[in-house]
C-alpha cells in the first residue's frame, strides 16, 4: 500500500509525504507505483524549475517528502500552490481508481517543522 500524506495549511497545500509500495504488479509493471512516483518527482522537479523557493525534500528507496516554507514570497505563492494543487489532484485520481493500493491522508502544517 502507497500512504500519501497531505500537509495542508488553510487551504493551500504546503507539502506531501509518500511511503510504501503499491504491489499492484510486478516490479517494473506496476502502474499505480508508477503513476504516484512520477507525480512526486514532477512536483519536486517543478517546483525546482519553475520556482525561485528553497524547498525541503528527501528522497528514499520506496519514499519521497517534499515541504515548501510556510511563509512563500508574494510572486512565488500562487504558482507554488498551482503545482501543489495539480499534483494533490493526481494523487485523488490515482487513489479513486486504485483504492486498495493507495491510501491518501490530510494533516495540518503544525505536524511538521519548516
Amino acid at each position: 500500500m502507497i500512504e500519501i500524506m497531505v500537509f495542508r495549511e488553510d487551504t493551500e497545500i504546503m507539502g506531501f509525504e509518500v511511503s510504501g509500495h503499491a504491489e499492484s504488479d510486478e516490479y517494473g509493471r506496476d502502474i499505480v507505483c508508477a503513476s504516484v512516483s512520477v507525480l512526486a518527482q514532477t512536483a519536486v522537479n517543478a517546483l525546482g524549475e519553475l520556482t525561485g523557493i528553497d524547498f525541503e525534500y528527501d528522497v528514499s528507496e520506496g519514499y519521497l517528502r517534499c515541504l515548501v516554507p510556510r511563509k512563500l514570497p508574494p510572486n512565488e505563492k500562487q504558482r507554488v500552490a498551482t503545482i501543489m494543487k495539480t499534483i494533490y489532484v493526481g494523487y485523488e485520481s490515482v487513489a479513486e481508481s486504485y483504492p486498495d493500493y493507495v491510501n491518501i491522508r490530510i494533516r495540518r502544517c503544525d505536524d511538521y517543522d519548516d
